[in-house]
């Protein structure tokens, strides 16, 4: 990634390490390990999580992504650009609060899933390994 633009993502979902989407960061450094964001987690019912404005929490891990990166992340997310109709989500920037502070990172967010059910923890990961013992 050296002299390329660079990006943090936030990641909450099935781009965390150890979850099915993991790989498309491959090359990309994993800056924050432990991080959290403003939202309300969601299970969208179709096996990946969605973040919806809120009050609560929503823990995830913070990656230095090059513009490759982005590019596959954004195509995975159906995201076309700003505002575009046909975006799944929306990539935004946010605050992600940290153990060093506060960071500005992307994320990806949206309020397509109508009744997907809120996941109060805010941890994706626990969420999944708890439905499946």
């Amino acid at each position: 990634m050296r002299n390329e633009k660079t990006h943090l993502l936030f990641v909450y979902g099935t781009l965390r390490l150890g979850e099915s989407n993991h790989g498309l960061l491959e090359g990309s450094r994993c800056a924050v390990p432990e991080a959290c964001i403003e939202g309300t987690l969601v299970d969208t019912g179709y096996g990946y999580p969605a973040v919806r404005q809120g009050t609560g929490r929503v823990y995830g891990e913070i990656y230095e992504i090059d513009e490759e990166t982005l590019r596959r992340i954004d195509a995975l997310e159906d995201y076309y650009g700003p505002g575009d109709p046909r975006n799944l989500y929306e990539r935004v920037q946010t605050t992600a609060g940290t153990d060093r502070g506060d960071i500005p990172v992307l994320a990806y967010v949206s309020d397509r899933f109508a009744g997907a059910s809120p996941i109060p923890s805010g941890d994706w990961r626990q969420y999944r390994k708890a439905k499946t013992s």
